[in-house]
């Protein structure tokens, strides 16, 4: 009896080691994303649960779009805090900040290259009719311009493997999602619903595309790098955009507002959700008066901890707590 007592408790104790390790990697789970909760648009960064709420950036200016570099030591974002948009890179302990860009005109939308060597981005500096990519390296040196059209093209992000960039642009009279080499070379136009697309996200495989589209309501859609097989992953009647795939592939970040009773946004909130790559019901991230946008996945690098009898207390106290009290 004794015998069969150990080894009851020791199969116990295994379970609840590989529960608490499940729990664990989704705790560890992070989205940034930017908020004007304090009155105006800083970063923050807030767990897949919806605690752990962290202020990143504290300035009276306006910080946004922002994106990692690979080992989640830095990122990089928007700010108009010089008196016009820039691209800046921060440490994630707030000591270090710094000027990545330095044009008279806007620079938004950067995405930090696999490699992380580069930072892709769009900018009107060339001519304030109209949008184009560039790439810089992180140590601001050797830009260069990927895009030379009379549109506007906007939200480049890196392909998993740092060899190809998909953007959205509007030329040839429509909006559509275009991707191209890492060195403006070879671009070709991949999207072909008809209300276009916008603010590509890859999935981890390179195989798939998540945009926005205002195809029957705005919302986020995915398709296969023909431009087939698409399908709408959140519910009709609110405007979802922005998507951002998670790293494991099994989920979509997103920003959503409600419509009013015309099926514009309600303008009064905007919220963070999840939902998973293959549709279902979304997960609300963020339930707060302001309104948040713009979702990053953080790397794991940000939050990494040793496992401990406190963190573990914390994580049982999280399984009590109901998704939908959210702040």
């Amino acid at each position: 009896m004794k015998i069969k007592h150990t080894y009851t408790v020791f199969g116990i104790t295994f379970l609840l080691s590989l529960f608490l390790f499940s729990i664990n990697a989704s705790a560890d789970t992070y989205i940034s994303f930017s908020s004007n909760r304090a009155g105006n648009y800083d970063i923050y960064v807030k767990d897949i649960f919806g605690n752990n709420l962290r202020n990143l950036t504290d300035h009276p200016a306006y910080d946004g779009d922002v994106t990692w570099s690979p080992d989640g030591r830095s990122f990089a974002f928007m700010s108009n805090r010089d008196g016009h948009r820039e691209i800046y890179i921060m440490d994630v302990d707030g000591i270090a900040t710094r000027r990545l860009t330095n044009h008279p005109e806007e620079a938004a939308q950067p995405d930090w290259s696999p490699d992380g060597n580069w930072i892709v981005f769009t900018s009107d500096r060339e001519s304030r009719e109209n949008y184009d990519i560039y790439k810089i390296n992180v140590n601001g040196r050797n830009l260069q311009r990927l895009t030379k059209h009379k549109a506007y093209d906007s939200a480049p992000a890196w392909s998993p493997d740092g060899k190809q960039i998909a953007f959205s642009s509007y030329r040839d009279a429509s909006m559509g999602i275009y991707v191209m080499n890492a060195d403006g070379k070879h671009l070709e136009r991949v999207q072909q619903v008809e209300a276009g697309g916008v603010s590509p996200s890859w999935s981890p495989d390179g195989k798939q595309l998540a945009y926005s589209s205002s195809f029957a309501g705005i919302g986020i859609y995915v398709m296969d790098m023909r431009g087939k097989d698409v399908r709408r992953v959140t519910p009709m009647g609110v405007w979802s955009r922005h998507p951002v795939w998670s790293p494991d592939g099994d989920w979509i970040a997103y920003d959503m507002e409600p419509e009013n009773q015309w099926g514009n946004p309600k303008k009064l909130d905007r919220n963070i959700y999840i939902v998973g790559a293959d549709g279902g019901r979304p997960r609300q991230i963020t339930a707060h008066a302001g309104k948040d946008s713009d979702p990053a996945w953080v790397p794991e690098a940000f939050f990494s901890v040793s496992p401990s009898t406190e963190k573990q207390t914390t994580l049982w106290g999280k399984l009590k707590q109901s998704e939908n009290t959210t702040k």
